[in-house]
């Protein structure tokens, strides 16, 4: 039995596919998605009040990750693009990207790429660094490094991707992006070398991962078709920023498939090859073990119970089977941190987010036990 580890030492030991003193954690338990979109912007611009969640989840769980966040979906707002919300929508799991949940100062018809174009034509990233929420963001990190300075912190820079799907809807860019391609492109030359420039702050501020690329969706791609389609469009990108990012300091990249990541699991040896990635978060309807031996070496992947199944709806004596799963068929070797397959609900049980830190604890200690490794998905 290895002696313990702090935070760093574990993240580095297992991203080097060497067995730590147990299975990284990441437990992203900020809930500034979790309520109304005017308390969430209000919340986004309080860097105190995020130090403090953030030090409850620290000294609560003994996480192994920290993520830095202050607001998501802020784009438009920092654009001074209009953007009105409905009054019943919650901005968590990425409802947003819907477009029957906001409405933009136009309409953007994924058919008709003139509409595309003028709505880049009107984004405007001069003042975007001074924007609220991502000074916050930089305060956050900063502060948080000089009190946790042995647990890895993650900083968030969107990529073009990202920032497009969320001014148009998932659904929509998905579309547009098969239509007129160029119109991306034009907007990804225009966005890199201020998403360069925010890089360099939160690395100046003390981020050891950057978090971007979070939208390489699953559903919305199910067609392989327009999947192969739209990553040919994506990949030149995505390869230039995430050597940029890490020409810029970024000491790792973290990367993340969103809902169904089944239809991208056989791509993840090549994420990690040519695209630069080091960590792949990856959300539902996926096997861990099977993620893992796909990836063959080539990132670490996260992940573990799913969000509505296991956090929300299910009971402790259901998360703590499946995280036993979970950690027999992909924590042996390394390269696996354990986190919940996506954003934990909003109303999850206190004593399920309980259960998945006592068991992941408890059972990830390597040597990982052998009945964990012959578990199976009947046992369950």
């Amino acid at each position: 039995m290895k002696d313990e580890m702090t935070s760093m030492e574990r993240m580095e030991t297992t991203l080097r596919f060497e067995e730590p003193d147990r299975v990284p954690i990441f437990f992203p338990l900020l809930p500034l998605n979790l309520v109304t979109p005017e308390d969430s912007l209000r919340i986004g611009k309080d860097w105190k009040k995020i130090v403090e969640i953030n030090d409850f989840v620290v000294k609560k769980y003994g996480v192994d990750l920290v993520h830095c966040h202050s607001h998501q979906f802020t784009f438009a707002e920092a654009l001074g693009l209009k953007l009105k919300y409905r009054p019943d929508f919650l901005p968590c799991h990425g409802e947003i990207f819907w477009p029957n949940n906001y409405v933009l100062n136009m309409a953007v018809d994924p058919m008709n790429p003139d509409t595309l174009e003028d709505l880049i034509d009107q984004i405007d990233f001069t003042d975007w660094l001074e924007f609220p929420t991502i000074s916050t963001k930089l305060k956050v990190i900063k502060v948080l490094k000089e009190k946790y300075p042995e647990i890895p912190l993650m900083g968030e820079v969107d990529d073009p991707i990202t920032l497009l799907a969320s001014l148009v809807g998932i659904s929509r860019f998905s579309m547009a992006i098969t239509s007129a391609p160029m119109h991306f492109l034009k907007f990804a030359k225009k966005a890199i070398p201020h998403l360069l420039e925010l890089v360099k702050l939160e690395v100046e501020a003390g981020a050891d991962i950057i978090f971007t690329a979070p939208i390489l969706f699953g559903s919305s791609i199910s067609d392989k078709k327009i999947r192969d389609n739209i990553i040919k469009t994506f990949k030149p990108i995505m390869v230039d920023i995430t050597t940029k990012f890490k020409n810029a300091g970024a000491r790792y990249i973290m990367s993340h498939i969103c809902m169904e990541s089944i239809y991208l699991i056989d791509l993840l040896e090549e994420f990690g090859k040519s695209w630069n990635i080091d960590i792949m978060w990856i959300a539902e309807s996926v096997d861990y073990g099977v993620a893992k031996r796909m990836a063959n070496g080539a990132l670490t992947i996260t992940g573990g119970p799913h969000s509505m199944k296991h956090f929300l709806r299910g009971t402790p004596r259901q998360m703590e089977q499946a995280i036993k799963y979970i950690i027999g068929q992909a924590a042996p070797g390394g390269g696996f941190i354990l986190s919940p397959a996506d954003e934990i609900p909003p109303a999850t049980p206190q004593i399920n987010n309980d259960t998945f830190i006592k068991t992941a604890k408890k059972w990830g200690k390597y040597p990982i036990p052998v009945e964990l490794k012959r578990t199976s998905l009947w046992d369950l």
